[in-house]
């Protein structure tokens, strides 16, 4: 008799799948399943847009993309979560009813698993977060190796995730786990969440200072503008849920980051030239620390 550890480490290959949202992170998804898996596998595609339905349809990586839910008679071996947090959470439900396996690939961890528990889902539901994506939108964007080489994180003490391990790192991810759902979050306020406010107050900031620097165009800017600011091209739908969700943690390192700024700015009107170079040499340090860091881990 084969133990329940042994299934759970088993080989999942689903032989149907269902993406629940088909944007970019799910679209990309879809083919890259498609590839790993083949025609042999049903992908079918939840996705409200009539013009994304078309994009979908067209690519030829999925086998059905409909507007609505399936019906609950239709059964997937797989079904994937790939929406804004708040309409994740209202979705698990009716989407844990056409699945054996259901998991999720929002930023924010802690309210799905608080939902997935409440709807007593703990052996079935996979928290799962890539650590993959680009300032657009949509299928267009969409890519079979968007995961290839990006950590694919996981919440330890979910059965289901494990499960999955082999799925995700077969399509170039790299599977890695993190202790809890509130690790996950307060972690990702630091290296997501904060960076992407940060990004788009430096893009405001340029934009409040044409109305006092008139001459102040795109023409000027190179490319450190371009990488800082690129992130203020992001959608607002899928930032506005997902920062109110994880807010308490994401206004604290703001915080941290309002410090920072403000230390600079004292010692520019200060003048004063050891300090700042001292500011820049700690910076600099942090940076070569965190690239080394980088070179050392494959996944988090």
């Amino acid at each position: 008799m084969q133990h329940k550890d042994d299934e759970r480490c088993a080989e999942f290959r689903p032989r149907s799948i269902l993406i629940v949202g088909c944007g970019l992170i799910g679209a990309s998804a879809a083919y890259a399943l498609r590839e790993r898996l083949g025609h042999a596998c049903v992908i079918d595609g939840v996705e409200k847009s009539e013009e994304h339905r078309t994009i979908l349809l067209r690519s030829g990586r999925f086998t059905n993309v409909f507007s609505a839910l399936p019906a609950p008679e239709q059964k997937y071996d797989l079904a994937i979560l790939a929406l804004p947090v708040s309409t994740a959470v209202q979705f698990m439900h009716k989407v844990s009813q056409l699945a054996d396996i259901l998991m999720d690939v929002c930023s924010v961890k802690l309210p799905l698993c608080h939902a997935a528990q409440a709807l007593h889902l703990e052996e079935r539901f996979a928290p799962t977060h890539p650590m993959a994506g680009l300032a657009s939108e949509g299928p267009l964007e969409a890519t079979a190796d968007l995961f290839t080489n990006r950590s694919w994180l996981t919440i330890e003490g979910w059965p289901a995730a494990e499960r999955l391990r082999t799925l995700i790192e077969s399509i170039g991810a790299d599977f890695g786990t993190v202790a809890s759902a509130e690790q996950h979050d307060s972690l990702m306020a630091v290296v997501s969440h904060g960076i992407h406010l940060t990004s788009l107050a430096s893009m405001l900031a340029y934009q409040d200072m044409k109305e006092t620097l008139p001459a102040l165009s795109a023409k000027y800017c190179g490319p450190g503008f371009r990488d800082v600011t690129r992130l203020a091209a992001s959608p607002s739908g899928f930032w506005t849920s997902t920062l109110l969700f994880n807010r308490v943690q994401t206004a604290t390192h703001l915080k941290k980051v309002i410090n920072e700024l403000e230390h600079f700015v004292d010692v520019l009107e200060q003048g004063d030239e050891i300090r700042l170079k001292e500011a820049l040499e700690k910076s600099r340090a942090a940076r070569l620390l965190w690239e080394t860091e980088k070179g050392n881990t494959s996944n988090v």
